[in-house]
């Protein structure tokens, strides 16, 4: 399946595919359902949200380019997201426990946002094959 692939078709597609692998990814890390619907829930809140505004207007900065380029550039915004919320929340909570919490936070979003950003741009949006 090959969708269109404008900025808010492939920001969407990263952001519904991210929250589904979060999902499974936060039920291996925490072996309770209960507790990783509220961890994947708090990865969509935290993460997901501000990483669409931003993945939504870089998409349009960057439109023109290939798609490895705006590949390269979702996952630099989402490598700069995953390091910058854990160190802002334990600057202001100090609290040990949760900062491991936001850095295991950090790690699903990291690894669910690279593996949906790659299924998007090279399987789902994919350019169109040249003919000879």
């Amino acid at each position: 399946m090959r969708l269109k692939p404008t900025p808010l078709v492939e920001t969407s597609l990263v952001f519904s595919i991210a929250w589904l692998i979060s999902l499974v990814l936060s039920v291996f890390a925490t072996n309770d359902f209960n507790a990783a619907l509220g961890m994947a829930s708090g990865i969509a809140i935290l993460y997901l949200m501000l990483s669409y505004t931003i993945w939504a207007v870089a998409g349009a900065i960057f439109r023109s380019k290939s798609h490895r380029i705006r590949f390269f550039v979702n996952l630099t915004i989402t490598s700069l997201i995953s390091i910058a919320v854990p160190i802002f929340v334990d600057a202001q909570l100090k609290s040990e426990a949760l900062t491991r919490s936001y850095i295991l936070m950090s790690l699903i979003y990291f690894f669910a946002s690279g593996i949906a950003a790659g299924l998007t741009y090279f399987l789902l949006t994919r350019p169109k094959k040249q003919r000879d």
